[in-house]
């Protein structure tokens, strides 16, 4: 009998397999918000593994330096806020280096009830009801006052559904697949794609993502609550 361990198989070390690493690298670079139910059939990789890959190598800055380079090159993105309803974009802003708080918020929500104004005059005496998510700029106290002051109806969003907003369940991920990929020069060349993209959608795109709603909503009352998945 001996007491010393005879060398094995086991399980393979995931330092010594960087292909593998770097196919999980590849499709959180594509799109941040990649969920493990993406990253699995993407990679060919199991549960267990993406995930020890993820939280082991990426999170803990094992990575190579490629993957500097692309988080140090998305701090020249530029965000986009957009507000629309069934026939339309009615504002957007597109900032870079701006900081996200209530008061950027609020500014906007004066700025929504302008473009009204100007493109649906009606809808303000009829009223407007606002669905955002639940980011910490848009409950905020300040923003909340601001919005209630303009008579707007703030419809109240699930806490543990993130992507119920139509916007991000229905119009930025189509905006991103034909944008997708592009680069571009400057902040005045983004605006203009933007810009470009929206006036090239008809009424009827706009009404069939309203329309969704009813179907995101509905999956929440049957869930009572639960966790409601992007699609």
């Amino acid at each position: 009998m001996s007491l010393t361990d005879e060398p094995r198989a086991g399980r393979p070390s995931i330092k010594d397999d960087l292909a593998m690493v770097k196919k999980v690298e590849a499709v959180i670079l594509d799109d941040r918000r990649s969920t493990m139910e993406r990253v699995m059939p993407e990679t060919g990789l199991s549960y267990g593994t993406a995930w020890r890959i993820i939280h082991e190598e990426l999170h803990m800055n094992k990575v190579s330096a490629r993957w500097k380079a692309k988080v140090q090159k998305s701090a020249r993105k530029v965000m986009l806020s957009v507000f629309w309803d069934s026939r339309g974009v009615l504002l957007t802003d597109l900032q870079k280096g701006e900081t996200l708080n209530s008061n950027y918020y609020c500014n906007l929500l004066e700025k929504l009830r302008d473009a009204l104004k100007q493109k649906q005059h009606g809808m303000i005496s009829k009223g407007v009801c606002l669905l955002a998510d639940n980011a910490p700029v848009h409950t905020a106290q300040a923003s909340v006052v601001t919005a209630h002051r303009l008579g707007y109806e703030l419809l109240q969003h699930p806490p543990y559904s993130p992507d119920f907003a139509p916007s991000d369940f229905f119009l930025f991920p189509e905006m991103k697949k034909p944008l997708c990929g592009q680069q571009f020069d400057d902040r005045e060349d983004v605006i203009f794609k933007v810009e470009q993209w929206f006036s090239s959608k008809v009424e009827d795109f706009y009404k069939e993502g309203l329309k969704q709603v009813k179907k995101h909503w509905q999956k929440c009352v049957t869930l009572q609550g639960d966790y409601v998945e992007k699609n």
